[in-house]
């Protein structure tokens, strides 16, 4: 529910108006607007039960006469909404999911900023505390207080649904680059890079997020294994490195552009603790690709070029990264023994060279004598 759909703001009337002023703005607002619509609104504010979910949706804690400035704000100028302070959670996330929906231009900060400060509004929000605003005004109203807190919790639960719906429209009237690019911004704002689980819209987000990659990123995995594919058969045929470095470019720059768009799933996935599958098999493809390639074909700037990637594309995966770092400095270590065997052959060969001369300088002498 919309604030500007809601009852309260159909029929002007405020959570401490009584029942019959509310019958009798009704009557009045039935002349200017729909009357079926004003009398459903009646029946919604009159109800205990249906009043709940306007109230919820409505600006808890707001006095009547803030309300009215909130309400034009957000009809004259909504972008100004993001600085209004000293609201109630609920009251914040309802009139910022509001904003949200009408702002007149997005980009990805400023989108990005919005959704997040509707996550952490509502990641505040106590039901026992919004029990406690709402009672405050039906004590005012006349109306009987709430008693289960589990209503208000299912009322909350409701408006998570909302406020997930206002967050996807948003992010839907963005380009594909500019969404992935202001989700991926979201993430790694709300979880600090991971290091942190984050407010549940945010995990909701990603959730939705996923679901509506899931086909690029199948789509590409597919890609990822028919050029690993290649490179193997180009390699058993032996292959010069000529031929062979072009595919495995294509492979790393695949691999990086299916990353771009797996990446806020990467990030949310490590904050709450989770595992993201297809990174694993994603990354497992290409690691058993660069061990092939140098244990059996003993390619070893391959090898290296595609463990560098896998630990800068998968770095928020930590047992990918760990296992990466591993290949790495196994890599780095057979470099150096391979650099210090062919230091000590040259040291070796200048040695033999010295003797050999000396021998024949030597040998020339004894013959003058």
């Amino acid at each position: 529910m919309d604030l500007l759909q809601n009852p309260f703001h159909i029929l002007t009337a405020s959570p401490r108006d009584n029942r019959r002023r509310i019958m009798e703005l009704a009557d009045e607002r039935s002349l200017l607007l729909d009357s079926s619509q004003c009398m459903a609104a009646r029946s919604d504010l009159t109800n205990p039960r249906k009043r709940l979910s306007a109230e919820i949706a409505w600006l808890p804690g707001i006095g009547p006469k803030r309300a009215d400035e909130m309400l034009s704000l957000l009809e004259s100028s909504p972008t100004d909404l993001l600085s209004v302070d000293k609201l109630s959670s609920t009251a914040r996330a309802n009139l910022l999911a509001a904003g949200l929906a009408r702002l007149p231009t997005r980009n990805v900060d400023d989108t990005g900023r919005w959704i997040l400060e509707i996550a952490w509004a509502f990641e505040d929000i106590d039901p026992e505390e919004l029990s406690g605003l709402i009672n405050e005004e039906r004590v005012v109203s006349g109306f009987p207080e709430v008693s289960d807190t589990s209503a208000v919790e299912a009322e909350v639960q409701e408006r998570r649904m909302h406020y997930r719906q206002i967050i996807k429209s948003a992010l839907d009237s963005l380009p594909s680059k500019k969404l992935v690019e202001t989700v991926t911004a979201i993430v790694d704002e709300a979880t600090d890079e991971g290091e942190e689980q984050g407010p549940i819209l945010i995990a909701d987000l990603v959730d939705a997020y996923e679901v509506e990659a899931q086909g690029f990123l199948d789509k590409e995995e597919g890609n990822i294994k028919t050029l690993i594919g290649k490179i193997r058969i180009d390699v058993d045929a032996g292959r010069p490195d000529s031929v062979l470095a072009p595919t495995v470019n294509q492979l790393i720059r695949v691999v990086e552009n299916w990353d771009t768009v797996a990446q806020p799933i990467q990030v949310s996935t490590k904050g709450r603790g989770i595992s993201h599958d297809a990174s694993h098999r994603v990354a497992s493809m290409v690691r058993s690709l660069a061990i092939d390639m140098y244990n059996e074909h003993g390619k070893l700037n391959f090898s290296q070029q595609l463990t560098g990637m896998i630990q800068e594309v998968f770095a928020e995966v930590v047992e990918v990264a760990e296992r990466a770092d591993e290949d790495a400095d196994a890599l780095e270590n057979i470099v150096e023994q391979r650099t210090r065997l062919i230091e000590n052959a040259k040291k070796d060969a200048e040695r033999w060279r010295r003797e050999i001369t000396y021998e024949a300088d030597v040998g020339a002498v004894f013959k003058d004598k």
